[in-house]
C-alpha cells in the first residue's frame, strides 16, 4: 500500500528538523507496556521541525529506554 505524500495532498513538506537528545523523566501518563516507571530517568528526544516557509510544523517528545533501544534520525 502506498500512502500519498503530504506535499501533494496538503502542500506541506518538512524542510528542516532539529532533534535534541538528552534525558528526562518518564511522564505519569506513559503506557503500562513501557518498562521504565513514571518518574524514572530515560533517554529523551525533543524534535522541532519546520515546513518549507520556515513555520513551525511539528514538536514532539519521545522517551526511550537506552538499555533496549537506540535513537536514529534520518532526514532525506
Amino acid at each position: 500500500m502506498r500512502f500519498p505524500k503530504f506535499d501533494t495532498v496538503i502542500g506541506l513538506w518538512i524542510s528542516q528538523a532539529e532533534d535534541r537528545v538528552g534525558v528526562g523523566q518518564v511522564p505519569d501518563w506513559a503506557p503500562h507496556a513501557f518498562a521504565p516507571n513514571p518518574g524514572e530517568v530515560v533517554g529523551l528526544v525533543e524534535r522541532l521541525s519546520r515546513e518549507q516557509t520556515g513555520q513551525l510544523a511539528e514538536f514532539s517528545r519521545t522517551w526511550f529506554d537506552a538499555n533496549i533501544a537506540r535513537y536514529v534520525s534520518r532526514m532525506r
